[in-house]
Order: C-alpha cells, then sequence, then structure tokens
C-alpha cells in the first residue's frame, strides 16, 4: 500500500487542525498546550510558529588532541608495519570509507577508489590515514597474552559494552587512542597492530 506525504503551510490549515497538532506534537516531548493558547492572526507567521529556543550541546572538549601531519610529512615518517598491514603503492592501507569494497588496485598500485564519496571527503580520509600510517610499531612485549589476538571488531565490541555499561567514557576512550598517536577510533582498523596495546589501556582503566 503507497504512504502518502502532504506537506501544508499551518496557516493555510483550520484553526481546529493546527491546535491538534499542536498537542500531539508538544506531547511528542514531553510538554503540555497552554489551557489558553493567544493567537494574533495579524501576526507574521514567525511570532506564531516559531517554538522556543533551544540550547546547543556543549562541545566535547578533547584534551591533548595529536597534530595532523600533512601527506607529504606522513610518507617521509612512514615506519615498517607488520606483514598483515597490506597497502598500495602509496604506502596506504585500505579504507572502507573510501575505497571501493574489492580491494583491488589499480594499474598504477594504488587502492581503487569508492564512486559515491566527494573528492574532499576522500583526501580529509587521506589524510587521517596518513597521519595514522607515520605511528610507530608498538612494542608489544609488555601486552598481556590476552590481548595479543584482539581484533578490532572484537575490540569495538567490548569498548561499546563498556560504555554502554558506564565503565568508561566516549571521552576516555578517544583520550586513549589519541594518546598513542591516532586521530579516531576508526583509524584502528587500518593500524589493528595497535589494536593490542589500546585493549590492555582499556581493561586497566576499567581496572579489570
Amino acid at each position: 500500500m503507497p504512504i502518502k506525504i502532504e506537506i501544508i503551510d499551518p496557516q493555510d490549515m483550520p484553526w481546529e487542525a493546527v491546535h491538534k497538532t499542536a498537542i500531539y506534537l508538544l506531547g511528542m516531548i514531553g510538554e503540555k498546550m497552554p489551557n489558553n493558547p493567544v493567537v494574533n492572526v495579524n501576526a507574521p507567521r514567525e511570532e506564531n510558529f516559531a517554538g522556543p529556543a533551544v540550547p546547543m550541546p556543549t562541545p566535547i572538549s578533547i584534551s591533548n588532541p595529536v597534530p595532523m601531519p600533512s601527506i607529504e610529512e606522513s610518507k617521509e615518517a612512514s615506519v615498517p608495519l607488520p606483514p598483515s598491514i597490506e597497502v598500495d603503492s602509496e604506502n596506504m592501507p585500505w579504507d572502507s570509507r573510501i575505497h571501493a569494497k574489492t580491494k583491488t588496485k589499480d594499474k598504477d598500485g594504488r587502492w581503487k577508489k569508492r564512486k559515491d564519496v566527494s573528492k574532499a571527503f576522500a583526501q580529509e580520509v587521506t589524510e587521517e590515514v596518513s597521519s595514522a600510517m607515520a605511528v610507530p610499531t608498538p612494542d608489544l612485549s609488555d601486552v598481556a597474552p590476552e590481548h595479543i589476538e584482539e581484533t578490532f571488531h572484537s575490540l569495538m565490541l567490548k569498548i561499546t559494552d563498556a560504555i554502554n555499561k558506564g565503565k568508561v567514557s566516549h571521552e576516555q576512550v578517544i583520550n586513549i587512542v589519541q594518546s598513542e598517536g591516532l586521530q579516531s577510533v576508526i583509524l584502528l582498523s587500518t593500524r589493528m597492530d595497535l589494536v593490542p596495546v589500546i585493549a590492555a589501556r582499556l581493561k586497566a582503566l576499567m581496572g579489570e
């Protein structure tokens, strides 16, 4: 059965319909309609229909953000990576956000790009990944064996569960990741050699 969506200007609606709609919408946000709402029919629509100002959320402040080097600087600073991390001719690992799902390369040895991303977004992701590639390979000698086999997927499940249970905050996770040289958690998918380190620090933070 087709669904028909019709958009109507409130000023063209009967007053009773506007009143019922207002009651319904206010109820959805836990508010009640005033007993005697005053409507000035001669006032501009902004006066009658503008709702109360909605406060903007407080931005999250991340302590000690890691500066992002340029692509050229990252290429020069790139360090040897474990064989499990495959890179293309530009030392770029495959990233699902900008690279084709086929994980194939072009004739120049570069990952084939997705067709549904803009050049600006692709450039942004490339810079993020380039900065991640400049992070040195971690020393895992002090990491407990239980974390060595940790995968990006399993770590994400643990992080999500820990945040939902209130054991850690999103800001704490971001701070751990950034202190290891990565801009964001998603970049662990391109530097999976850092996953055991993050997993160990997360467990220590939760006191387990």
